[in-house]
């Protein structure tokens, strides 16, 4: 995936969460009706069935997008330009059209997930055959003051990924989301200001 071809409408948005698995592709209605959705200014699962008239759910209802207002096609660019490390607020304002509050936001809560992902997995490995992995190494020092002897406490940390499946990982980690940890995203997903 590269930007060019990230999903240019709301409708291929929402094709390509439901085949990434982040948005269901059929609903059931609380009779057990088959629903249908209607793509709109409102996303909405409905029952056509007479007798499920009032029958109406947003597309979002149960999903990792419920409390999010963002357009989903806004969602989309925003993880792959986090996965490219390309969300400085400057340029989120001007390439993606989104505001400083939604930037910031956004930002956090991706790595947050991100990070409940990595903490649950923890021996997962990373890379491949033909993929290239970024590791990085960082010492963390702290004063240790044990009975008057001053000395210091040295530790390495290390992490890597495979640079060629950022945008892929980040959006299994949205997808595993609810399956792991309380499985709200109101938990941390903060509300959109565009």
């Amino acid at each position: 995936m590269n930007l060019l071809r990230c999903p240019r409408s709301e409708e291929e948005a929402i094709a390509y969460l439901q085949v990434k698995g982040l948005i269901p592709l059929k609903h059931l209605c609380p009779r057990g009706h088959n629903m249908r959705l209607y793509l709109g200014k409102q996303n909405r699962w409905k029952c056509t069935k007479e007798n499920c008239t009032n029958s109406s759910y947003s597309i979002r209802s149960g999903t990792w997008f419920a409390c999010s207002k963002l357009p989903f096609v806004d969602i989309i660019r925003f993880i792959y330009c986090w996965s490219e490390e390309l969300t400085s607020v400057k340029f989120c304002e001007k390439e993606l059209n989104l505001s400083k509050t939604t930037v910031v936001d956004w930002n956090k809560y991706m790595r947050e997930v991100v990070a409940k992902e990595i903490l649950s997995q923890p021996k997962k490995k990373i890379g491949g055959q033909n993929l290239i992995v970024e590791i990085e190494g960082l010492l963390c020092t702290r004063e240790v003051n044990e009975k008057g002897n001053h000395s210091l406490e040295e530790r390495w940390i290390f992490g890597g990924h495979a640079s060629d499946d950022l945008f892929d990982s980040a959006l299994e980690a949205i997808k595993n989301f609810g399956v792991q940890g309380s499985g709200n995203p109101a938990d941390i997903l903060p509300g959109d200001k565009t």
